[in-house]
């Protein structure tokens, strides 16, 4: 096994635990919308730095049905996200602006180490800033649109009763 392969597996063992561990019957409505909002906006935009050339994937998961990788566009980036809207944090605006900024930096880390380590990852023409903005700007959609959905508790607590 390539240590690629272990890396892909490593990661689904850790995410699901995450899941397993961290979400609570409150809050896994919540963690799902932001979970499957970040999903398709990664995906869409793996599929389009793709199709343009600017990542390639050599070891993916499904290489006949697509050539992006499955588990970091569709599980690891998601669940990121969908954990960060989850938990974040009380308090004032500038300690809630910082909290929006890791998650990009951290995803942008994480990605630079896999381009230079693995072969998960191969950037043709790689930016590291536009790769940033490009990601804080997927998480403030996704952050948007989790918050809108949630923006009426009533309606939730309504929804339940019904079903």
């Amino acid at each position: 096994m390539t240590k690629e392969r272990l890396i892909l597996i490593t990661v689904w063992i850790i995410v699901i635990a995450a899941m397993l561990l961290l979400l609570r019957r409150n809050n896994w409505r919540r963690f799902a919308a932001a979970h499957l909002m970040a999903q398709n906006l990664t995906w869409i935009n793996g599929l389009i730095h793709c199709q343009l050339g600017v990542y390639a994937y050599p070891v993916r998961e499904f290489p006949k049905a697509t050539d992006m990788g499955f588990t970091m566009q569709y599980l690891f980036y998601p669940t990121l996200c969908g954990f960060c809207i989850l938990f974040e944090p009380n308090g004032g605006l500038a300690k809630k602006i910082l909290y929006i900024l890791c998650l990009p930096t951290a995803t942008v880390i994480f990605r630079m180490l896999l381009m230079r380590y693995t072969r998960l990852i191969v950037a043709a023409d790689y930016h590291i800033l536009q790769d940033w903005v490009t990601l804080l700007i997927l998480f403030l959609i996704s952050r948007a649109v989790t918050n809108w959905i949630f923006r009426d508790p009533a309606f939730l607590h309504a929804e339940e009763q019904s079903a």
